[in-house]
């Protein structure tokens, strides 16, 4: 389903989508989602408002993204809430279930998924190499990397096999350009 959300006492809205309840899914805010900086440390629970709910999915998400272009990542200004509802108000609604008193999972039960603008930890660091990611999931699938069956590009780099034509689109590959993908052998 797809929502729409106001940030109390600042000029925003975020549409997106979840496959969870909605109460669920803002329980813990949204400090893990690009934002613009206006935003930081503004976007917990206590300061979000559901504006209402619709049946959709990725692609509808992705329809009304390209129709109405979000300002930073899935915010929008104020101004634009009343032509978001319009695009949305095509789709079907879905009643707004009450609000929880309280979030229904207890903050401290989830995982920090704040952005290091938010105050969030500097990131998930990998313990193999050392690089920091700002998402958990960003770690969780740069690990894999270090168990992967890795082979061997034209330009020297090793690379986990699956992440083979991503470097070779890359800028990062010296034997092919981020243009040349269309000349890429399998």
């Amino acid at each position: 389903m797809l929502y729409l959300v106001r940030v109390d006492g600042e000029p925003w809205v975020k549409m997106g989508l979840t496959t969870q309840s909605i109460w669920r899914r803002l329980c813990h805010g949204l400090h893990g989602n690009q934002h613009p900086v206006q935003l930081c440390n503004r976007l917990e629970w206590s300061n979000l408002t559901l504006l209402g709910l619709w049946q959709g999915g990725r692609a509808e998400e992705l329809q009304l993204q390209s129709a109405l272009p979000p300002h930073t990542g899935e915010f929008w200004p104020l101004e634009q809430a009343d032509a978001l509802m319009e695009e949305l108000g095509k789709l079907v609604v879905i009643p707004l279930p009450p609000r929880p008193e309280q979030p229904p999972v207890s903050i401290h039960d989830l995982p920090a998924n704040k952005l290091p603008c938010c105050t969030g930890s500097a990131g998930f660091r990998c313990f193999k190499c050392d690089k920091t990611f700002a998402k958990f999931h960003h770690l969780k699938q740069h690990r894999q990397s270090h168990s992967g069956v890795k082979v061997a590009c034209a330009c020297g780099t090793e690379v986990v096999k699956r992440n083979l034509k991503r470097h070779k689109d890359s800028g990062s590959c010296r034997a092919f350009g981020a243009s040349s993908s269309s000349q890429l052998a399998p």
